[in-house]
């Protein structure tokens, strides 16, 4: 399909906020922000628990003895940053037997002659497609564009070559010739996805509520 759009209509996006740092201001972000799928509050416990499942999905649930499914964990430059994070929720994807792969979305977009420059910010990548991010600074948007952009990248002679365009520079060339990657991502944005099994969708920090959101909190008006 038109930019990859068939392939990723197959992904599912998750955004967990951790109920521990909910009191932590965010400065660079909007954490309400989300816009691909749904948003929920899970304890770090919840996170962790998810994310084991995630990396150990039978290949077959009649037959165990198959094993589990193979991960490719994808991220995006500053791997210090990653290992951070990973060290506070007590996971390190690196440490599973079941992950094969650890990618990181600035090589891809090099080594696909995308960019020479090897420290590209997303919003640059993405710029290259014509793709226009909102709220990349919200972590859960990032992972998505972060996703949006490593595929772009490794299917670009697949998705944009052309007689007209034999470099296969990005556009509305060859199979993608029928709509925008904006379109693709905004069709993204506005389709029906899962909510986490995890977590709630609502967390009052002043009350500890899964009824409502702070600024609905009757506490909050008193």
């Amino acid at each position: 399909g038109a930019h990859a759009e068939d392939y990723l209509l197959h992904v599912w996006s998750a955004h967990l906020r951790l109920l521990e740092n909910t009191h932590v201001p965010s400065i660079t972000s909007d954490p309400n922000a989300y816009h691909f799928g749904t948003s929920v509050y899970a304890s770090k416990e919840e996170v962790v628990n998810f994310l084991h499942d995630i990396w150990h999905q039978p290949l077959d649930e009649e037959n165990p003895e198959l094993g589990y499914r193979p991960i490719i964990c994808l991220q995006h430059g500053n791997p210090l940053g990653h290992r951070a994070t990973w060290k506070e929720l007590g996971f390190d994807p690196m440490k599973m037997d079941t992950t094969i792969a650890m990618l990181d979305n600035q090589v891809i977009a090099q080594q696909s002659k995308l960019t020479r420059n090897s420290y590209a910010e997303i919003d640059y990548l993405l710029s290259q497609f014509k793709i226009q991010p909102r709220d990349s600074t919200n972590c859960g948007n990032a992972a998505v564009y972060i996703t949006i952009s490593s595929v772009l990248c490794a299917l670009r002679q697949h998705l944009y070559q052309s007689l007209r365009n034999p470099k296969s520079k990005p556009g509305q060339y060859g199979q993608s010739a029928s709509k925008t990657a904006q379109a693709v991502v905004n069709e993204w944005m506005e389709r029906p996805t899962p909510a986490p099994p995890v977590g709630n969708e609502a967390y009052c920090l002043r009350c500890k509520s899964h009824e409502h959101l702070f600024t609905e909190c009757p506490l909050y008006f008193d």
